[in-house]
């Protein structure tokens, strides 16, 4: 089981600190872009929180819960001509175990998206690069 509620610590730092651009999330769970924000799971009803609960576990170990705010403020942001974006490897926190080489890819960056491995690295690889800036 994945240790709901506790951030997903990388080598630099936390990956909530880092990840700024929200548009390229695609949760891991539903292979899907949905983000959930604090506000869609304060409307939820019980059962709708257990039929998603799954992603939204997902995400909050991932990048958080964000605001809609927050969510509308990072997809505004112009990161094709900003020079700090780069972007950092983000584990599946939904698997009990993990192969390898995504261990040992865990919160590494890179400057460009070509830079990086092929994602999916092996069948039910959930890792994802993720867009962030440094600045």
């Amino acid at each position: 089981m994945p240790q709901y509620g506790k951030s997903i610590k990388t080598k630099t730092e936390d990956y909530k600190k880092l990840i700024l651009d929200l548009s390229n999330y695609i949760n891991p769970v539903s292979k899907e872009k949905e983000i959930f924000t604090r506000e869609d799971i304060a409307k939820m009803s019980q059962k709708e929180f257990e039929q998603n609960e799954d992603k939204i576990m997902m995400q909050m170990n991932s990048i958080g819960v964000p605001t809609d705010e927050d969510l509308r403020t990072s997809q505004n942001q112009d990161y094709e001509n900003d020079d700090t974006a780069q972007w950092i490897w983000v584990l599946d926190d939904t698997k009990k175990t993990h192969c390898d080489f995504c261990l040992s890819m865990e919160g590494e960056t890179f400057e460009n998206e070509e830079d990086a491995p092929e994602i999916p690295v092996h069948y039910d690889c959930g890792c994802q690069l993720v867009k962030f800036v440094t600045s």
